[in-house]
């Protein structure tokens, strides 16, 4: 796709008559987008390549995000490699480990649940989160958002049980 791309930038600037640079822009921002996904820098994979051996354990995640019980262990263990590696993948892919990522799916699983119309209690919404205890989830969230779930819900207008 890279090559393709850089050939359709070099044939269209041979016959356009892009007097702003704007069709010229957009191209070469879509070329290095591209790069980015595509490329790879140093010898190393590409974002795309660790995308595609992480996509089967996000799919598991995005389903499983609420077990608390879920650990990196396990998380290696759903692709078959070593948590050490698995964390490289994860800094590669995102610049955060695997347990950091599964904390931030929490938490925006949370918001999600928190926006709804159904009014929910922060320690049910902590214990669908895959958090066992309201206070940790509550820890969490402000580590995360700078906020606590109930200012969050302000913020949003929403209204909540206690």
């Amino acid at each position: 796709p890279i090559t393709e791309q850089l050939l359709d930038m070099v044939e269209q600037t041979q016959y356009d008559e892009d007097r702003t640079g704007l069709n010229a822009s957009a191209q070469l921002y879509r070329f290095l987008t591209m790069v980015k996904i595509y490329g790879q820098t140093g010898g190393k994979s590409s974002l795309f390549q660790h995308l595609e051996k992480l996509d089967p354990l996000l799919n598991w995640l995005d389903q499983k995000f609420g077990d608390p019980e879920i650990g990196l262990m396990d998380m290696a263990d759903r692709l078959g490699i070593s948590p050490r590696y698995l964390n490289a993948l994860f800094r590669q892919a995102f610049g955060i480990t695997a347990y950091a990522y599964l904390i931030r799916l929490r938490i925006r699983k949370a918001k999600e649940l928190m926006s709804k119309s159904e009014r929910k209690s922060i320690k049910e919404i902590a214990q669908l989160s895959g958090y066992r205890d309201p206070s940790h989830f509550i820890s969490a969230f402000g580590k995360t958002e700078g906020m606590t779930p109930d200012q969050f819900r302000k913020l949003q207008g929403l209204t909540y049980m206690t």
